[in-house]
């Protein structure tokens, strides 16, 4: 799963297409794929990440969700 940009993730939140939780994981997948050749991560904290990427997408399902919550930077 690919977004080229943030409004293009924020509007597959919104409407229900995926979840943080996707788009966290969709990231880490990148990572692995990656990291070995351009060596940009020291750590990567991956139940940290997914667990609050679950946490987010509890919020959105109570009808909080925050502006920038599951955009991955």
């Amino acid at each position: 799963m690919e977004y080229t940009t943030f409004s293009a993730a924020r509007r597959a939140l919104d409407a229900g297409e995926t979840s943080c939780e996707a788009l966290v994981s969709s990231f880490l997948e990148r990572i692995d794929e990656r990291d070995d050749e351009i060596n940009a991560f020291t750590t990567v904290d991956r139940d940290g990440a997914l667990n609050h990427a679950r946490y987010l997408d509890s919020q959105r399902e109570r009808g909080n969700p925050r502006p920038l919550a599951g955009l991955v930077l």
